[in-house]
């Protein structure tokens, strides 16, 4: 598979593709394959492109540089907000392919924007941050981070109040 920018630069590559390849365009996320010697864009529902939307975003992701500081002090900020809007006590940053778990508690009386800090942190020691989407509809942020091997990896970080069970004794 091959990763360029646009269109405009998939069609001037400096080396002739192989048939059947295909090549995903970072600028708008399409997909074209090469046939006949030339490129054709692919429809989403193609049943023939043997690839998921995770691993299409893996190789998208992978070709975006790391956020800049100011930029990930923005998110920063967004995530704070996303936490206070999600509400809950507990938290997770989950990458299933990994195995990685880490479960965040969000002690009340502590102030509670030390945990935007602590996420990125944490973030930031699996590798370089690529990208982070925040998505407030379904109560979930995306963190796309290259590891020190350049693969890239999605790491959910989401409410987890109904995965823990809190035991009292009488």
């Amino acid at each position: 598979m091959i990763t360029v920018k646009n269109y405009e630069t998939l069609i001037r590559l400096p080396s002739t593709p192989q048939e059947e390849e295909y090549a995903v365009c970072t600028e708008d996320r399409t997909v074209y394959k090469y046939l006949n010697n030339e490129w054709h864009k692919i429809d989403a529902s193609d049943t023939k492109l043997n690839i998921n939307l995770y691993e299409l975003n893996k190789t998208f992701y992978n070709s975006m540089p790391e956020l800049t500081f100011n930029e990930l002090k923005d998110k920063q900020k967004e995530i704070a907000e996303w936490v206070h809007r999600a509400g809950g006590t507990y938290f997770m940053l989950l990458n299933r392919e990994r195995a990685d778990y880490t479960v965040f508690h969000i002690n009340k009386s502590i102030y509670i924007k030390s945990i935007d800090k602590e996420v990125v942190d944490i973030v930031c020691s699996r590798g370089k941050i690529k990208s982070i989407e925040i998505n407030n509809k379904e109560l979930w942020i995306q963190f796309w981070i290259e590891d020190k091997d350049k693969n890239v990896f999605m790491y959910a970080f989401f409410p987890y109040d109904n995965g823990v069970i809190e035991c009292t004794t009488n």
